[in-house]
């Protein structure tokens, strides 16, 4: 039996750039040198937490998991089962 292929080779597929709107292209020129240049300069204000404020990571964890390990004075790591 023959199978003819059902995709489009990819000589006769348009560049993937036709598939992203102009506007999205649009921020970035392309030099010769190839370097990206945005010609927009926008200011960004970051809306995490400050980290002083978010709890500490291990409230997230159970205490089950912290359980097999007890931390000493001196931060070495001694398991506390066999």
């Amino acid at each position: 039996q023959q199978i003819t292929p059902t995709y489009v080779p990819s000589t006769i597929q348009p560049s993937i750039s036709s598939y992203i709107p102009q506007t999205i292209q649009h921020p970035f020129i392309q030099t010769t040198n190839q370097q990206v240049i945005p010609t927009y300069i926008q200011q960004v204000t970051p809306t995490y937490i400050r980290s002083h404020i978010q709890p500490s990571i291990s409230s997230y964890i159970p205490q089950t998991i912290q359980q097999p390990f007890l931390q000493t004075t001196n931060q070495q790591v001694i398991p506390t089962y066999t």
